[in-house]
């Protein structure tokens, strides 16, 4: 009979080593045993089920670009195949060994020393890599935060938006806990090792990273379905197209850094190989992305009728656009569910500038409503008008008279 494999998602961070040894303890007495363990996807071998022990210690200047183990990692190797630990593998600087001996001798009996075997370990590529995600993070927050706050309707009114919108400071504190943790872990630590005690448990970080990519799936569905059910399905299509296309750009580079080693590449040239393959693929794939999203889709496409309304709408805010062929208006219809909303949303539509033209308060009782702005802009000329919970923002060539605002009133059914 073939052996049976099977895959699984590792969420355990680079320093939980007690974390990764009883997971791979509880896998083992399952009958499922470590064979490859990747950076993201570790692989597992079905035998018989059975107690062993795991242990996972830290070589700082090993490298997942190296050819084969430096020397450090083939003396560790060397003194733990005499104590009965067998080299299961690595990912990054954790060396992870299986013993099947009941009580076996351990292979870190000092903890200050591994302390700051695993601080060297995580300055060398936990600590930047993390810190570089959690600032483009942050860095994607703002600009998220900026265009949010231009416009608050347009992003209330579109479940794609608006998820979008909430999942930007979900993603920032989720990937910028992790370094937090780190250091609170490690400042956690030397205190505990100062008064004999041994390295602290970081628990919590750990059921944060398990439910970490549950909650990205369920918020990515919902923007993907949010903004095909507002009509966008380009739109749609890119973030799902994107998605393959980011994870099938990080299996090239995984294949890249794998091939590069069997050939016996030098820890530098592959490196730079990889970094090459990174750009090149990177802009291959978002080209082939806006291909995919954009230049594909039904050959039977025919012309929208200019005339109907398009309608966002969540639980916060009712958004209707369109154009009314008599008398020639483009309209846009906030209906405002939300009270706590709509003075803030009133006070970013009447002072925008347009052209260096804003909004200025005047009164018009042809269209009867409670405030009324307006502004001109060349040849066209724009009002603003609250109607109950309605921000109602009208554009129009034509001279409006009394008739025609009211008429545009009764059509908009307000």
């Amino acid at each position: 009979m073939s052996a049976r494999y099977k895959r699984e998602l590792m969420t355990y961070l680079l320093f939980d080593y007690e974390g990764i040894e009883e997971h791979l303890e509880k896998m083992a007495a399952r009958g499922w045993f470590l064979e490859t363990p990747g950076n993201t996807i570790w692989k597992y071998r079905e035998g018989e089920p059975a107690e062993v022990k795991y242990a996972v210690t830290y070589v700082p200047k090993a490298s997942q670009f190296d050819p084969e183990p430096i020397e450090e990692q083939r003396t560790l190797e060397e003194f733990c195949r005499e104590a009965g630990w067998e080299k299961v593998g690595d990912f990054l600087q954790a060396q992870i060994y299986m013993n099947r001996r009941p009580d076996p001798v351990p292979i870190e009996t000092e903890e200050e020393v591994r302390l700051e075997v695993i601080r060297k370990a995580m300055k060398k590529s936990f600590v930047p890599a993390h810190v570089v995600l959690a600032l483009i993070m942050v860095f994607n927050l703002w600009l998220g935060a900026i265009a949010f706050f231009a416009d608050p309707l347009d992003t209330l009114s579109g479940w794609g938006s608006l998820l979008t919108v909430l999942f930007m400071p979900i993603g920032a504190a989720v990937v910028a806990a992790n370094p937090i943790a780190y250091f609170v872990w490690l400042r956690r630590s030397a205190k505990s090792i100062a008064s004999g005690g041994t390295c602290a448990s970081p628990k919590a970080v750990r059921l944060l990273n398990k439910w970490e990519l549950p909650v990205i799936l369920v918020f990515f569905i919902g923007m993907v379905t949010g903004t095909a059910g507002e009509g966008n399905v380009e739109g749609a299509r890119y973030m799902v197209f994107y998605m393959i296309g980011f994870f099938g750009l990080v299996s090239l580079l995984n294949i890249t850094k794998n091939f590069m080693k069997k050939r016996g590449a030098s820890r530098r040239k592959n490196i730079a190989v990889f970094v090459i393959v990174d750009i090149i693929g990177a802009f291959a794939m978002v080209s082939l992305v806006m291909w995919l999203a954009f230049s594909t889709g039904p050959s039977d496409y025919a012309e929208p009728d200019p005339y109907a309304p398009e309608v966002h709408e969540t639980f916060l805010v009712k958004q209707t656009v369109g154009e009314l062929e008599e008398p020639n208006i483009y309209y846009e219809v906030n209906e405002i569910k939300a009270d706590m909303f709509f003075d803030w949303c009133l006070e970013k539509r009447s002072s925008e500038e347009t052209y260096r033209s804003t909004y200025v308060e005047t009164e018009d009782a042809d269209w009867n409503a409670e405030q009324c702005y307006y502004r001109a802009l060349g040849s066209w000329e724009e009002w603003l008008l609250v109607k109950g919970c309605s921000i109602i923002e009208i554009e129009t060539r034509t001279e409006l008279t009394a008739a025609a605002k009211k008429e545009i009133i009764q059509q908009l059914g307000l």
